[in-house]
């Protein structure tokens, strides 16, 4: 006897779908101006916020899993936008940090990836807003 599943209101995959629109709609902000992924903008975001951080950092703060960092990684150090250099407490790690260009890159994508927030946000309230903040966080949190 089959199991009763309303996929359309599974939590987890109604965050999927929508985690997964907002993503490639912001996407298409940068994807074909400025030559990046949404992997690659993920780490250059972070990296602008957080400078010198490893690979394990990255992965923490992207949620990423280690191929797909690595692959950001190359492609972003191959494009001169990352610099890679050794930790000075763990041989194995490699910090990471923007170059100016990278810098400028990412100056370039935040108001555009910022417009595009605007625009989704626009059918909520202030109130609203602030509320689906606090219920991720707590889902985050969980």
């Amino acid at each position: 006897m089959p199991i009763e599943f309303d996929l359309e209101q599974f939590l987890p995959y109604r965050l999927s779908l929508l985690s997964n629109r907002i993503s490639g709609d912001i996407a298409e902000s940068y994807r074909d101006s400025q030559q990046i992924s949404i992997s690659d903008w993920r780490i250059i975001a972070v990296l602008g916020q957080y400078p010198n951080s490893t690979a394990t950092e990255l992965k923490h703060y992207t949620a990423m899993g280690k191929v797909g960092i690595s692959r950001a990684v190359k492609h972003l150090t191959q494009r001169q936008l990352v610099t890679s250099e050794n930790h000075e407490h763990d041989r194995r790690a490699r910090k990471l940090t923007l170059t100016k260009a990278g810098q400028q890159l990412r100056a370039e994508v935040i108001p555009k990836i910022s417009a595009c927030e605007q625009k989704l946000t626009s059918v909520l309230t202030k109130t609203e807003i602030e509320k689906f903040g606090e219920i991720i966080d707590k889902l985050l949190n969980a």
